[in-house]
């Protein structure tokens, strides 16, 4: 976020109109509260993002449960 306004980047293409371009899809952040220590494997980290969408990968803070 620049300013509050989201930032996405994708491929430059010559036909590009930023006014009607649709956004497809977005990376999201989740935190987590209250977690268990137990819980702070990143493959339980990462099959519980799996039921937001497709995981990217895990911060390395929770992995080190700082």
């Amino acid at each position: 976020m620049i300013f509050y306004h989201y930032l996405t980047v994708r491929t430059w293409l010559p036909s590009f109109v930023s006014s009607v371009t649709k956004i497809d899809c977005t990376l999201m952040w989740v935190r987590t509260l209250d977690l268990n220590v137990v819980c702070y494997d990143e493959s339980f980290l990462l099959a519980l993002a799996s039921i937001l969408g497709s995981p990217v990968k895990v911060n390395m803070n929770m992995l080190n449960v700082e």
